[in-house]
C-alpha cells in the first residue's frame, strides 16, 4: 500500500531529520525542522488493518512528496479506510443495536430526540403528530 504526503520545502530536510516508526497497526511520520513554519509536522496512525513493520519504509519523490510504502500483513486483504475511523463507527454501531435491542419504541424514540439537533427535533415531532393522527384515524368509525 502506497500513501502519498506532500510536504512543501521537503527537499530542503535532511533525511536524518525525517523519521518514521512502524507498528504492525500503527504508523508515525514524524519531519523536523522544516524551513517554513510550522517548523515540525508530525502524522500518527491507528491503520485500518495491519502491516509488516520489517517490509515498511519511505522514499523521497521530487520536488515535495514523501511515499510512504506499507507491506500489508496478509496479502489481498482490503481495507475500508486507511485509518480505523471506519472500524470504530462499526463496532459503536453494533454496540448501539445491541444496548436498544430490548428498549420499545418510546423509548427510543425519546433517545433520538435527546440526541437529535434542532431540525431533528422538529422532523421526529412532526413524525409523531402524524402517525397519532393516523392511529386516531384508524380508531374512527367509519
Amino acid at each position: 500500500m502506497k500513501v502519498y504526503l506532500t510536504v512543501d520545502r521537503i527537499s530542503d530536510v535532511p533525511d536524518e531529520q525525517i523519521s518514521a516508526s512502524f507498528e504492525s497497526d500503527a504508523l508515525c511520520l514524524e519531519i523536523t525542522m522544516l524551513p517554513q513554519p510550522p517548523p515540525n509536522r508530525r502524522l500518527a496512525i491507528s491503520l485500518g488493518g495491519s502491516v509488516d513493520p520489517e517490509q515498511c519504509k519511505w522514499v523521497r519523490k521530487p520536488p515535495d512528496m514523501l511515499l510512504v510504502k506499507m507491506r500489508k500483513a496478509t496479502d489481498g486483504h482490503e481495507w475500508k479506510s486507511l485509518d480505523d475511523s471506519i472500524s470504530k463507527k462499526e463496532r459503536e454501531k453494533e454496540a448501539r443495536l445491541e444496548e436498544n435491542k430490548h428498549k420499545s419504541t418510546g423509548e427510543l424514540l425519546s433517545q433520538m430526540y435527546s440526541e437529535a439537533d434542532e431540525d431533528g427535533k422538529a422532523a421526529l415531532s412532526k413524525a409523531w403528530e402524524d402517525g397519532r393522527e393516523k392511529r386516531e384515524a384508524k380508531r374512527q368509525p367509519v
